[in-house]
């Protein structure tokens, strides 16, 4: 996964999926790298022992923060730039499930927790958050700028009604223009069925 900022700088994860022969041979790289327009390294950031656990998504957002998602795990983070840890909803090593572990339940409705979180997109107007909380649960969940809860939708199930969905992947703010006024939409994917669908 990557993302760019804006000035077009890239920014990479780093799934730490080294092999022990690799291990043996060479040094693990920072959780997430980023490069500058011509492939240059400028800066590596984050702790192994703090970041997410497999890192499927990220984004950065209108400040040039970066944000980035664990579907090993039930947290989101916000960095700087720079990369210094600004912000974390949900707890480590706690799931949004019947006994809050990876082999629980889904619950689908924690307002500070997550199961296995694949995708994040911010509000350039106003700062929310959306969170795909979609490999475990099957929903988008909505926090403020602050980190707290305002909303979610979506569950699991094939019927066409307020998005049911099997497996969220990916959800991203689209600009819907029209003569008179700008609007935003989002686009959610299902991974499990290929669909996309468009709310807010």
């Amino acid at each position: 996964m990557s993302v760019w900022d804006a000035q077009d700088n890239v920014f990479i994860v780093n799934r730490n999926d080294m092999t022990d022969k690799e291990a043996e041979i060479t040094q693990q790289a920072p959780p997430y790298i980023e490069f500058d327009p011509d492939g240059n390294v400028v800066n590596g950031f984050g702790d192994w022992k703090v970041v997410p656990n497999i890192t499927p998504g990220c984004t950065i957002d209108y400040e040039n923060n970066f944000w980035t998602t664990g579907n090993g795990d039930g947290i989101i983070q916000k960095y700087s730039h720079g990369g210094k840890l600004l912000m974390q909803i949900g707890q480590t090593g706690v799931v949004d499930t019947s006994d809050g572990t990876l082999k629980g339940r889904a619950l689908n409705s924690s307002h500070t927790q997550f199961y296995m979180p694949s995708d994040i997109a911010v509000d350039p107007v106003n700062g929310d958050v959306y969170v795909a909380d979609g490999y475990g649960n099957s929903r988008i969940a909505v926090f403020d700028r602050s980190g707290k809860f305002l909303r979610q939708w979506g569950t699991r199930g094939q019927k066409k009604r307020l998005m049911r969905v099997w497996v969220v992947r990916s959800c991203t703010l689209c600009t819907v223009w029209s003569s008179a006024t700008t609007t935003w939409s989002m686009s959610v994917t299902d991974r499990a069925t290929g669909s996309k669908s468009s709310t807010r």
